[in-house]
């Protein structure tokens, strides 16, 4: 496959949101990864991730500096994202991402975490949006896209920023849409056959009940009231994507 070099593709990998599915579809079409990178996501030759919040211009420059000059052809940003503003203008990024319904999103990675055992069986979805980590956090894309700590608060300011980030990425996909394949493979990064949903233990689901994995009807409005920022966020990109 032919690739600009002077325009790596760097995807914001959002939680639960194909993500995984984006990089596996990379690395078959034989884009070049950064030597150290832990799932796509940029690392340090020690093996941990790197983390971008609260990081200046020049740390985010001297973090990425590996990537620039080893020509990486991709690499996602997982665990956190720099402020725009802080990548090197020297290179003609290509940014892209996936959204997913908000909700959607945080119920599958709460069904995830604990059918894997990474949460307590009895921890209800209410405390498992307890901001333990970013992708736990209400307005995980806003913030996220702020470059802001999980429990940080926000403003329509921080909105408003989070969306101007996106309307300067080269792609916003949308996971619901069913052209989603096509239009991946027109950006360049060949989507036809890969599986959207990753989740390879969906028979440890049967030890559950419905109700240990499912949040309650008051725990889904809860939501919808704590994460208007999210949802403003990808209803506008839904928006833009379906043109309704």
């Amino acid at each position: 496959m032919t690739t600009d070099k002077q325009s790596p593709y760097v995807f914001l990998h959002m939680h639960r949101a194909g993500g995984s599915a984006i990089i596996r579809a990379a690395l078959e079409a034989g884009l070049k990864f950064p030597l150290h990178h832990q799932h796509g996501h940029l690392g340090y030759n020690d093996g941990l991730p790197v983390y971008f919040t609260g990081k200046d211009a020049a740390q985010v420059h001297a973090d990425l500096a590996p990537a620039i000059t080893e020509e990486a052809e991709f690499f996602s940003l997982e665990w956190d994202f720099p402020r725009f503003e802080f990548f090197p203008q020297s290179v003609h990024w290509r940014f892209f991402t996936v959204l997913r319904n908000p909700l959607l999103r945080a119920m599958s990675n709460y069904r995830m975490d604990k059918i894997n055992g990474w949460i307590p069986r009895e921890l209800s979805f209410s405390e498992f949006m307890d901001g333990a980590a970013l992708y736990r956090a209400s307005n995980y894309y806003t913030k996220k896209l702020c470059s802001l700590w999980p429990l940080d608060e926000i403003s329509n300011d921080h909105y408003e920023y989070a969306e101007s980030v996106l309307r300067r990425f080269s792609a916003v996909f949308i996971i619901e849409d069913a052209d989603l394949h096509r239009k991946v493979s027109e950006f360049g990064i060949p989507f036809t056959s890969t599986p959207i949903n990753n989740f390879s233990d969906m028979d440890k689901r049967y030890f559950f009940t419905a109700d240990e994995i499912t949040p309650t009807l008051k725990e889904k409005l809860e939501f919808v009231k704590n994460n208007a920022f999210d949802i403003c966020l990808y209803t506008r990109f839904c928006d833009l994507t379906f043109k309704v």
